[in-house]
């Protein structure tokens, strides 16, 4: 009996290890690829601000903090958080190189919201991502699945390049990247490389992609460093000087996105209402939503404003510069 009671202790802790494995997490990418390389998992690379953010703090202790995640998902994922606190507590814990460093990982994927987990394999090379939370554990895991299935995916596709040459592996490999998010792509530097060099002609379309890259996320780090530049300026004449700069920024970078581009005519905007230069200000909103009529901003954002403006604010203001109408002259009472 004595026996039979140690020998069912002695295997306790096998069978709780079974029942749930502890997502185990590392402090940055080098030591989690180092990790999922041992224990031949992949890496779930979390973008949060788990100090401020709804989402993200129901996402870590809702979701990712209970028994049925781990059960699910901690024997087959290293977790890396890249963090963006707010509060001023967490801030003192990060300086302006490491923040700008984050932002420039985030801008390099084209991740815009908060939370973002990114599906990378071993080596670090993404291949899905999930963008928000679920209000239930399993909603979640189901959503991690199928991203992590997506690996297998690239994988066979990338397998189907062994063995051949020139043009057609170019084809092949190219085939496997369409297989990854559009916006993950410009992680794969060697890949995009080697179809760079087997289709000298640009047949595909990859060459300069990552250039390209590049420079759009080189615009992006500047474009944010002068929107913190424009904090506090509210007066005319500082507000026509952050104008001038937009101005100047455009000039300078006559090849960015439609996306950014947007953005700035939006800035003018923004600077015109400010001033209550409602006409100039309806002329860049315009000019906002024609620059990248399909994106998010342009559905939510400007065409509704851009409405309004015809609707309310234009025939108000165009009201109020008519000259008042003189009455009609009364007849003279005899």
């Amino acid at each position: 009996m004595k026996k039979n009671l140690l020998m069912a202790l002695a295997l306790l802790p096998a069978f709780l290890g079974a029942a749930s494995a502890a997502l185990p997490e590392c402090p940055d990418m080098p030591s989690a690829m180092k990790a999922a390389a041992e224990q031949k998992r992949d890496i779930m690379w979390l973008f949060t601000g788990n100090d401020w953010c709804p989402s993200c703090i129901y996402l870590e202790s809702r979701i990712m903090n209970q028994p049925a995640f781990d059960e699910a998902l901690g024997s087959k994922l290293v977790l890396v958080k890249v963090l963006f606190p707010r509060t001023p507590e967490a801030l003192k814990g990060v300086t302006d190189d490491q923040m700008a460093a984050r932002l420039r990982e985030m801008d390099s994927m084209k991740i815009t919201a908060f939370p973002t987990a990114v599906f990378t394999d071993e080596k670090g090379l993404p291949y899905a991502l999930v963008p928000g939370a679920e209000r239930e554990v399993d909603g979640y895991v189901t959503r991690v699945k199928e991203a992590l299935a997506k690996r297998a995916v690239r994988d066979a596709a990338l397998a189907k390049a062994e063995g051949l040459q020139g043009l057609e592996r170019a084809k092949a490999l190219a085939a496997a990247l369409e297989t990854v998010p559009e916006n993950l792509r410009g992680k794969y530097v060697e890949l995009i490389g080697e179809i760079e060099s087997l289709d000298p002609q640009n047949t595909l379309g990859y060459n300069g992609l990552v250039q390209r890259a590049a420079r759009q996320a080189q615009q992006k780090d500047a474009f944010r460093k002068m929107i913190e530049g424009f904090a506090g300026k509210l007066s005319p004449e500082e507000l026509a000087d952050c104008r001038k700069q937009v101005e100047a920024f455009m000039a300078a970078n006559e090849d960015m996105v439609p996306e950014m581009r947007q953005s700035c005519y939006q800035l003018i905007a923004d600077g015109y209402i400010l001033c209550r230069d409602y006409e100039n200000a309806y002329t860049y909103i315009c000019k906002a939503l024609e620059a990248a009529p399909d994106t998010e901003n342009a559905r939510k954002m400007l065409a509704p404003t851009k409405v309004n403006f015809e609707q309310n604010v234009l025939p108000s203001i165009r009201g109020q510069q008519q000259p008042a109408q003189q009455a009609p002259a009364q007849p003279a009472q005899k």
